[in-house]
């Protein structure tokens, strides 16, 4: 999708995390450690906080999907990586 409409895709996402991701995050007691343009880093003291964020991140974007075109329609991958994270500067 980026590759068709990238300046439309960003607003989509951009969208996407004031309303979903960003509220679903803050709720389950993370934080947005980096951002990627169509990505992002988030960090949760808690891999059950995690876990279940992520479960809502997609349940509320299976929601926004319903009435999208399937090629319209903006699909996540989440992964979760248990383990220590080292920060630097």
């Amino acid at each position: 999708m980026i590759g068709i409409d990238e300046e439309g895709t960003l607003a989509r996402l951009k969208a996407l995390r004031r309303t979903i991701f960003d509220p679903k995050i803050a709720e389950h007691h993370g934080r947005v450690v980096k951002n990627t343009g169509d990505g992002a880093i988030a960090e949760f003291a808690s891999v059950v906080d995690a876990v279940r964020c992520a479960d809502e991140i997609q349940r509320g974007m299976a929601k926004q999907n319903i009435d999208v075109p399937q090629d319209k329609r903006i699909e996540l991958r989440i992964g979760i990586h248990v383990g220590d994270i080292i920060i630097e500067e």
